[in-house]
């Protein structure tokens, strides 16, 4: 069905339980806007090494000079990959998009998800390979061009445990302890199907679009999609079940970031087709 945009672009200029609720249930269907995004806040998945979200309150009080009205406001510092966030093609690729140069065509896109859980269940070290698409496709047809791919891995459910999300044995998000990570991804021939299917970008529930296995670590996901000026959505929410194989829109609005190498994104989806082909 075609989607009212207007009450789409309504929904996302005002907190409406429907977008920043918690995920539906497994029995929820998909009639509205569903929330792909984890909060940005102090637990906020960060990479090793790199800054988490710092947030400062500034003011929240009645103030006199807004004739007693309240006030507040407040700031914050982060790493750009920070939570659910966005990869512009220029992070590496160095003649790619950066962040502000990505048009708005592909940040609303038609959307695809691919579900690997079980297979990542069974092996937390999942490189999923080009089978998972090929499979996808012939149940669905060939992933189309300027689709945003999602690979959902199961892993949002760990995102609070940065033990179980990492692979790493501790909590403490200022380590940059990169030799235990752990967590599924793309193998690079995945990555290099997905980039001559020309997709707009791929999104993945995990740390990272390439694998965190010790030693393995390599950005060839990264680097076979930012050749084709592909973006990657990683730390996505995924944990609906509502979310269809396809047949709904992607909105991904990051901050529009001047020279950005990435940023937080909000990731929304909306049944039906975007309003032009």
């Amino acid at each position: 069905m075609l989607v009212p945009w207007t009450l789409v672009l309504a929904a996302l200029a005002c907190p409406v339980p429907a977008l920043c609720g918690p995920a539906p249930s497994p029995a929820e269907s998909f009639h509205g806007p569903l929330d792909l995004t984890h909060p940005l806040n102090a637990l906020a998945q960060n990479w090793p090494g790199a800054r988490g979200f710092n947030f400062t309150l500034r003011v929240a009080q009645a103030e006199p000079w807004a004739d007693n009205g309240w006030v507040a406001f407040n700031e914050f510092c982060m790493a750009e990959h920070l939570g659910t966030h966005i990869d512009a093609p220029y992070h590496f690729n160095e003649t790619g998009w950066k962040l502000h140069e990505i048009p708005l065509e592909r940040l609303i896109a038609p959307g695809v998800l691919i579900d690997a859980s079980v297979a990542a269940a069974a092996n937390r070290d999942l490189f999923l390979g080009v089978d998972a698409l090929e499979e996808w496709e012939a149940q669905h047809g060939r992933v189309a061009e300027a689709s945003v791919v999602l690979l959902r891995f199961g892993w949002a459910d760990k995102y609070a445990d940065r033990r179980a999300y990492f692979g790493v044995p501790t909590e403490d998000r200022a380590s940059n302890d990169t030799e235990h990570l752990s967590f599924p991804s793309l193998s690079p021939e995945l990555a290099r199907a997905l980039a001559e299917r020309r997709v707009a970008g791929v999104g993945v529930d995990t740390p990272s679009v390439d694998p965190g296995k010790a030693g393995d670590h390599a950005p060839l996901a990264h680097r076979a999609l930012a050749a084709v000026n592909a973006f990657n959505l990683e730390n996505l929410d995924l944990r609906t079940t509502a979310l269809p194989p396809k047949g709904f829109t992607l909105i991904v609005l990051p901050a529009k970031i001047e020279d950005g190498t990435g940023g937080p994104v909000r990731v929304v989806a909306v049944p039906g087709s975007r309003p032009w082909p």
